[in-house]
């Protein structure tokens, strides 16, 4: 899909810009073909060193972007031949997975957060149910538990120790009841 059309001004229209252009003897004029503006083209070739059969990038005055040219020299003595290509839809494909790459990255950052927020809250409305039922123990009532639930976590490893915990005191302080009523 090269697209070879220029606007009045010599400005590429959309698609791909393609030239072609051979430079050799200093008396003949150089073949070209490619956009009306040669002169912009020819002088960014001249002055810069592009080695054989290697693409560099090449940027010519007035247009946007590099275009890739290669040089290649076809016989010893008739110069070079330089075949250039501004891609612009590559450069549009770059632009798109670019943006939804950035939007994915995005997209993740906020599910990642939102995700860990969940969680926090979960856990610490679990922590909360811990320490509502820690203050709400009074001494003449050592009966109340914080619930387990089935989880495995840290949370649920508290609220059990907790309740052991409470088990314990449960049962030296009925111990307590029983010697001071004895006595």
């Amino acid at each position: 899909d090269l697209e070879v059309s220029w606007g009045s001004s010599g400005e590429h229209v959309k698609g791909n810009t393609v030239f072609f252009a051979q430079i050799g003897d200093p008396s003949r004029p150089p073949v070209w073909v490619g956009p009306p503006n040669s002169a912009d083209f020819l002088n960014a070739l001249r002055n810069t060193d592009i080695p054989q059969r290697k693409a560099v990038s090449l940027r010519v005055h007035g247009w946007k972007g590099h275009f890739r040219v290669v040089a290649v020299e076809v016989r010893p003595g008739a110069g070079l031949i330089y075949l250039g290509l501004q891609d612009s839809s590559a450069r549009h494909l770059m632009q798109q997975l670019f943006l939804r790459f950035l939007l994915g990255w995005v997209f993740m950052v906020v599910l990642g957060f939102l995700v860990a927020l969940l969680g926090l809250r979960r856990m610490l409305k679990r922590v909360d149910a811990i320490t509502g039922t820690a203050a709400g123990i009074r001494t003449d009532d050592l009966s109340t538990r914080v619930p387990t639930g089935r989880q495995q976590d840290e949370v649920a490893r508290l609220a059990r120790t907790f309740n052991n915990m409470l088990d314990r005191i449960s049962a030296s302080v009925n111990q307590l009841r029983t010697l001071t009523d004895s006595v």
